[in-house]
């Protein structure tokens, strides 16, 4: 089981607490959906759009409310300013 508080929290030493409370709240969900084969509820497309706006918020310390999430994915590759590894191997795969 995994402690939400827990995950939070340490998500939160490198990013803003909503984003990383969003994102928690939306992958336990989808894995809840996903185990319970009650697909519909969650939205994969906002685990998305959180992803992206972590990686803005990574890159340049802020992010948006309402990102442009295919034009951000289609340029992350030349985003110099973050992990190369990370937004190389995630990203990609999102977009």
């Amino acid at each position: 089981m995994v402690d939400k508080p827990k995950l939070v929290a340490a998500l939160a030493k490198s990013i803003p607490q909503q984003l990383a409370t969003d994102l928690v709240d939306d992958f336990l969900q989808l894995r809840q959906d996903v185990a319970t084969s009650t697909l519909g509820r969650a939205s994969g497309g906002k685990i998305i759009e959180t992803v992206v706006q972590i990686l803005q918020q990574l890159e340049s310390g802020k992010h948006d409310a309402k990102p442009n999430v295919d034009g951000y994915l289609l340029q992350v590759e030349n985003k110099t300013t973050l992990d190369e590894g990370f937004a190389h191997l995630c990203c990609p795969a999102c977009a």
